[in-house]
């Protein structure tokens, strides 16, 4: 038995090494995981680091404009204005040591819900303690220090210095990830221009701010000695002090002498009518403090887990950040600009700022355009094309069409941000139930849906075109087509379109009618059921493609958005779960493996289409939250707080973009994206409170892990607190809504029953929740109460649930042990299952031939009374696998029986050329290695089949780029291909790829061929040179052996293009009439994003006997740019399919992956200076005779291009 399992433990381990076709990413191995250092650490509501390196780090925002000071780690502390204004810093002198505070031995830095507080310590000052609290002003732009120095045992002098305020404008504020923290430090080029004017302990500080001149003044402790001196002698306090006064770069010193104890405050802000006085900036701090802990306090989060319990009032404050005068802007920080759209206005609703949510709704409706009620399309030729003119009444510029500006300044701009607008109001609605408000609101939503009909459903098919519309629109173009999540999103807008349309008595069926076809029509068209997962999009124009490799925004929208049922709704949690990339890490001190999402795994790479983002990540969450799979929906929900708020640079952050994304790396401080939808995801999605105001219902659907004990969360809105002893569990529920709602207690039942339910001191009945999955779930409903205090009292009867093993071949039996639980039926949406029987508490169930990869069916389950669904999540595989091993350079084979099977007598084929039997192979086993010969594996792609007893168990491939084959067995004939080429491969670029376009008001690929909406103008020069002067006797020799004809020059056309563009042909066909074992192919071509994961176009090779053999042109795993390399990772960049040959055409270098790139500005910086072409192969059966080769152009926007073809004979 013991041996048993080792062989089967080895063969399971070489299959997850060597699975041709896997159908998830492959996750992490143990052994690769990243281990993460918790930087910041959870003390009650503090972000706690001792000894922390990093400066201007942490923003503390005050006044609601782009006003805040910079903080950090280390005790400096710097105004912008906007602008820099002066940077603020600390030191001693204890002789004979003189150092800044920032190089003391010991500094605790506490970020604590919008201030910070430092506790400093250091030798040179023996027992004493410096307790520093900088808080910003929230009437003013400035700051209020409090510094307390305790366990004065020996005299020191205190050091402060200010000074340079350069006036500098950073490109993105200064933000992280984006601008460097010196440009906040005190240095002499920040000193120019900087006046002071001392009246101690006032002092005033006059400097350049862009065209104009800014006057801060300041306060000083009265015991304070101040004078100006020279920002050139700033090595150390001693040296400071003892400088001169420098006009030229002034900074002001401060100097206090320490004695014993004390309490000393200080202020700096812009100068304004009041006058600053030492008793008057004890009070201004003091207030500070009020306006601080009034923000801070909003939220409160109190649960087991300290990392959750900063949450509250770090979000908090962010939140407020984002707020200026009427509306939301896009970040607290870079980016603080006005914008409608994405998803940082959600705050108002769940943080309970309704009045602040009115406010934003009527300064934007004002921006709504009431007209022409037409669409124009105007592809503008500034952007070739990719996008619409930017010009009201053009493109997509008309009637319901809202500005970007607040306050009817009607002013285009790139996005639709319409659709994320629009939920937020009518989800404020649900919040609010403000039926005076709706029918305010009422002729701005009705413009809205009718724009989005006119403008992005022309065909009226009910499926929407996505124009920008999300948060990662950046590059994303659908030329047109039928989106899923904009789709989404304009179900649920009509959907509640016609509930609101009730409320006001208005005509409700229109939109009900609407919103029931775009669902039929989103369900139809671009689910696939056999998949269970929805596409991304299908094309409008060409073949309708459906592109199936969905992004993550595809998912949690269409479950946000309530498209989906409950089965489908877990299907596409399961799709994240295997087809999203998933980066997993783990923190030492922090039990537990967490991971964070990539929202794509497109490639090549660009901007916004392939990107590890907390908002995306915490929408995700609530996704999971919505599905009712609350114990993932925490994990990631934990790894992205851990990531963002502990693990990176910044303390209780809201990051956009996570340190594990590639190619930008950690980016930006409270972005107004995931603090919106982190917001939602902590109410809705941890605590599970969903108001339905329309309906006057208020949902509760507890998201925490069962493991608490404990949970509270209290907003505006309302209080809720859990507590759990042994078998009771208690719930305090106190609602302080604008309107009263029924209560619905929504509670899953893990393993045990409820055996009796109080509400305020009245048992009540409960009803089970027949549609739920995973779990029963039980529903408690009260009629409206100003609180409820709730028991419920669990029975002792335990809950088991059914057991499985979930991988096994598709010729296994699958049992299913369902224990003391009662089978009722079964759900099979995915048409995997052929037959099931149920005998003595066993389902017993076969599958359908060659169902393979990762697939979900549902059965349903009764115990006690209580009906649920549970789901069956198995991976199938093929019962034969293989194995290859290189030793000595000669190539080994082994065949591995996954299945219970035994297969008693076996044929392998290699290359249709060599067969060989293998005796039986038992269930579980591996057979011995089998030597191939040299002479019929090639460089490229193998094909091997495997049969038994006659049938074909396994027809796959095995691709081996690293194998050189030997010259003594290659018999090359090189075809010219001269007579087909139909183009310069040095033009692809220069060509204006003008029809077919569709005529609707679209993003689309620019003119030339390449780029995006964002970068249109990109136009990579292609070169050939290298190409021809490298060759020798005519043809290009590549290390495994293979040559290709090369052109004599670069003037004659080199190349044979086929694009469903109309400058060239769909497809070409290639004479050969010949036998081969092998083809190579020279190829170049383009490709984007948009085409991930389908065939881009194919090499079909036509035998006289009518049968062919062909090879999918695919993005990435075949098929790659001309311009540029893909990036390729185990993460979010996966490629299972082995790097081929890349051809250098300016230099002649021959690579698999380059070391050395250059850069297209904006667009990749992993470009080919030249370009590059790709020697490709396919496996050909050398028994029957090649009539020709077709190549074939399948996918809109894609150039297929052959350069030269070799035979293997």
């Amino acid at each position: 038995m013991s041996e048993n399992i080792v062989t089967w433990a080895i063969i399971m381990l070489i299959w997850i090494s060597t699975t041709c076709y896997a159908f998830s990413y492959p996750h992490n191995t143990i052994d690769s995981i990243p281990v993460r250092t918790l930087r910041y650490h959870p003390d009650g509501n503090d972000f706690v680091i001792v000894n922390g390196k990093n400066k201007f780090d942490r923003s503390l925002y005050g006044w609601q404009t782009a006003f805040r000071v910079e903080a950090g780690d280390l005790p400096m502390f710097a105004l912008y204005m906007p602008g820099t204004g002066g940077c603020l810093k600390l030191g001693v002198i204890s002789q004979p040591i003189s150092k800044w505070a920032e190089s003391f031995a010991s500094i605790e830095s506490r970020y604590h819900a919008g201030k910070m507080i430092y506790t400093l310590q250091d030798p040179s000052i023996g027992q004493a303690k410096i307790r520093i609290e900088v808080d910003p002003l929230y009437t003013a732009h400035g700051m209020a220090v409090r510094i307390q120095v305790v366990h004065v045992k020996k005299p020191f002098q205190l050091i402060l210095a200010f000074g340079g305020a350069g006036g500098i404008y950073p490109a993105r504020n200064g933000d992280l990830g984006a601008d460097s923290p010196d440009v906040f430090d005190i240095t002499p080029a920040h000193c120019l221009n900087n006046h002071f004017i001392v009246q101690t302990p006032r002092f005033f500080l006059t400097y350049k701010n862009k065209n104009s001149y800014t006057t801060l003044e300041g306060i000083l402790p009265a015991t304070s000695e101040i004078k100006i001196l020279d920002a050139k002698k700033m090595n150390d306090p001693v040296s400071f002090m003892h400088s001169d006064t420098n006009t030229q770069t002034p900074v002001l010193a401060g100097k206090i002498n320490i004695k014993r104890d004390g309490d000393f405050f200080l202020v700096i802000k812009e100068k304004d009518s009041s006058a600053l006085s030492v008793r008057r900036a004890k009070q201004i701090f003091l207030n500070a403090e009020i306006q601080r802990k009034n923000m801070a306090n909003r939220i409160y989060v109190h649960t087991p887990d300290p990392f959750m319990n900063t949450i509250g009032s770090a979000m908090s404050i962010a939140a407020n950040a984002i707020w200026q005068d009427s509306v939301f802007m896009h970040g607290a920080v870079a980016w603080r600009m006005p914008y409608n759209g994405w998803r940082g206005s959600y705050v108002a609703n769940d943080l309970g700022w309704h009045e602040r949510a009115k406010t934003f709704f009527r300064a934007y409706n004002k921006s709504q355009l009431t007209e022409p009620d037409t669409c124009i399309v105007a592809p503008d030729p500034k952007a070739h094309l990719s996008r619409q003119i930017e010009k009201t009444g053009l493109g997509i510029y008309n009637s319901g069409y809202i500005c970007r500006y607040p306050n009817g300044r009607l002013i285009p701009g790139h996005y639709d941000m319409n659709l994320v607008y629009i939920d937020d109001m009518i989800r404020h609605f649900q919040w609010t139930g403000d039926t005076a408000f709706m029918r305010e609101c009422w002729p701005v939503i009705k413009r809205h849906l009718d724009w989005e009909k006119r403008n992005f459903d022309q065909d009226h098919d009910h499926l929407f075109d996505a124009y920008a519309c999300i948060w990662a629109s950046d590059a994303l173009e659908y030329s047109g087509g039928d989106v899923s999540y904009s789709s989404a999103y304009n179900y649920f807008q009509h959907k509640l379109a016609g509930e609101i349309a009730s409320l006001l008595h208005e005509n409700p069926l229109p939109f009900e009618n609407e919103a029931q076809r775009i669902r039929n029509a989103l369900l139809s068209k671009l689910w696939i059921p056999q998949n269970g997962s929805l596409a991304e999009f299908q094309d409008l124009t060409g073949a309708r493609n459906l592109h199936p490799d969905a992004g993550l925004w595809t998912v949690y929208h269409a479950i946000d958005e309530e498209v989906t049922n409950p089965f489908q709704t877990y299907q596409l949690l399961q799709y994240i779960n295997h087809d999203i990339p998933h980066q997993y890490f783990t923190c030492p001190g922090i039990p537990g493996k967490y991971f964070e999402l990539s929202t794509t795994d497109w490639m090549p790479y660009t901007w916004s289409v392939n990107n590890v983002a907390m908002a995306e990540m915490a929408h995700a969450a609530l996704a999971y939250w919505e599905g009712g799979q609350k114990r993932t929906a925490f994990q990631l929900w934990k790894s992205l707080i851990l990531e963002s708020m502990y693990l990176g640079n910044c303390p209780g952050n809201f990051e956009q973009l996570s340190s594990l994304d590639h190619f930008r790396g950690e980016l930006y401080r409270d972005f107004a994206d995931p603090i919106g939808i982190c917001a939602r995801t902590l109410v809705e999605g941890l605590f599970g409170i969903w108001p339905d105001a329309i309906h006057h219902r208020l949902f509760i659907i507890p998201g925490w892990p069962d493991e608490w004990r404990f949970a509270t969360i209290r907003t505006p809105d309302i209080h809720l607190e859990f507590h759990r002893n042994l078998n009771t569990d208690h719930y305090v529920i106190e609602p302080r809504f604008e309107t009263p709602m029924g209560l619905d207690l929504c509670i899953p039942v893990d393993h045990i029953i409820p055996s009796e339910i109080w509400v305020n001191q009245h048992q009540v009945n409960w009803i089970v929740d027949s549609s739920a999955i995973g779990y029963p779930r039980i529903v408690i409903y009260v009629a409206y109460q100003p609180k409820y205090d709730i028991l419920i009292k669990w029975s002792s009867d335990s809950l088991s649930l059914p057991a499985y093993q979930p991988v096994l071949s598709f010729l296994d039996t699958l049992r299913v042990n369902l224990k003391q639980i009662k089978f009722i039926q079964m759900f099979d949406p995915q048409n995997i299952v052929q037959d099931v029987s149920v005998n003595d508490h066993q389902l017993k169930i076969h599958f359908r031939k060659p169902a393979t990869g990762y697939h979900s069916f549902f059965i349903q389950l009764a115990y006690h009374g209580i009906k649920w669904w549970y789901p069956i999540d198995i991976y199938l595989q093929q019962p034969i696998g293989i194995q290859v091993q290189k030793k000595a350079n000669h190539i080994y084979l082994q065949l591995i029986n996954r299945s219970h099977l035994s297969f008693p007598s076996n044929q392998v084929q290699i290359n249709a050329s060599l067969s060989f039997e293998i005796p039986e192979l038992k269930a579980y086993t591996a057979s011995s290695l089998i030597s191939i010969p040299d002479s019929i594996w090639f460089s490229g792609t193998n094909r091997i089949l495997v049969s038994s007893q006659g049938k074909i168990v396994l027809d796959t491939i095995w691709t081996d780029w690293e194998w050189t084959m030997h010259s003594h067995f290659l018999h090359q004939k090189e075809i010219s291909c001269d007579s087909f080429f139909n183009a310069r491969v040095q033009d692809i670029f220069r060509k204006d790829y003008l029809s077919p376009r569709p005529h609707v008001p679209t993003l689309q690929l620019p003119i030339q061929g390449i780029g995006n909406w964002t970068a249109p103008l990109i136009q990579p020069h292609i070169e050939i040179t290298g190409w021809l002067q490298t060759s020798k006797h005519g043809k290009t020799f590549f290390p495994n052996g293979v040559s290709i004809l090369c052109p004599h020059d670069s003037i004659q056309q080199n190349i044979a293009f086929v694009s469903i563009w109309s400058n060239y042909p769909d497809s070409i066909t290639i004479p050969i009439y010949q036998s081969a074992r092998h083809a190579y192919f020279l190829m170049t071509g383009t490709t984007n994003p948009m085409q991930t994961h389908i065939t881009n176009g194919k090499i079909i090779a036509w035998y006289m006997d009518g049968t062919c053999d062909s090879l999918q042109l695919i993005n990435p795993d075949t098929w790659w740019p001309i311009e540029q390399d893909y990036y390729i990772d185990s993460f979010a960049f996966p490629d299972q399919t082995p790097v081929p040959y890349r051809l250098h055409l300016k230099t002649g270098e021959i690579t698999r992956l380059s070391t050395t790139y250059s850069s297209l500005p904006g667009f990749t910086n992993r470009a080919i200076d030249g370009g590059a072409a790709t020697l490709l192969d396919m496996p050909l059966n050398p028994n029957k005779t090649l009539s020709h080769f077709t190549v074939r152009a399948t996918t809109n926007e894609v150039i297929i291009g052959l350069m030269g073809i070799t035979l293997i004979q």
